[in-house]
């Protein structure tokens, strides 16, 4: 990624460390050494992104005694490599995409976006384990939704409840209420009307 395709806040505190480096050193960048933690600090990286970026071979180093260096001049020209060569320069959240602020922390999602995620995995398991152990979940859930939306009484079209994915042949007993058959679930139930809709029933 180019410099100047950088994020202007980013580039800006990079160039401000680079220049403290070399005021700090009172060399030129080709002849300061930077330690793995150096690197990471300076470009606000993880681990990981790092051994990443080694492994890439667009990231000259040196390894002394299981030790890894970079020379800062070799880190400027990592940094100006043309974007279609470097698939991200820093830690971007996986799920809104912006830059990772604390390198230390969780490497794929900011705090609030990492518990959403979360949230949202924790909700589809819930979903997915409530299917397989009892397969009228679904069906019941359909049933509430629409119960929500048409209260006792209204008549629903079946063809929207095929549409929501409901299945009339799941059903956990038959009521007969009055000569009407109720088709009942755990809190829900069905009953087929003359004119072929359905109204749905609170038990």
């Amino acid at each position: 990624m180019k410099a100047n395709e950088l994020p202007e806040e980013l580039w800006n505190e990079i160039l401000k460390k680079i220049k403290e480096l070399v005021d700090k050193h009172h060399r030129p960048s080709s002849e300061i050494l930077l330690d793995d933690v150096d690197f990471r600090n300076l470009l606000k990286v993880s681990r990981r992104t790092a051994l990443e970026y080694r492994k890439s071979g667009l990231l000259l180093y040196y390894k002394i005694e299981n030790k890894i260096y970079y020379f800062l001049a070799d880190v400027i020209s990592f940094i100006k490599k043309p974007v279609n060569q470097m698939s991200k320069l820093f830690d971007t959240c996986s799920a809104c995409g912006l830059p990772l602020n604390d390198p230390h922390g969780n490497r794929d999602y900011h705090e609030d976006c990492g518990y959403a995620e979360k949230k949202e995995r924790s909700r589809q398991q819930y979903a997915t384990n409530c299917l397989k152990i009892n397969p009228l979940w679904y069906n019941g859930k359909i049933l509430r939704t629409f119960f929500k939306r048409y209260k006792n009484g209204l008549e629903v079209n079946p063809g929207d409840l095929e549409a929501a994915g409901f299945d009339f042949k799941l059903y956990s007993e038959e009521k007969n209420v009055k000569g009407s058959i109720i088709f009942c679930m755990r809190k829900f139930g069905f009953s087929f009307l003359q004119n072929k809709k359905i109204i749905i029933w609170k038990l």
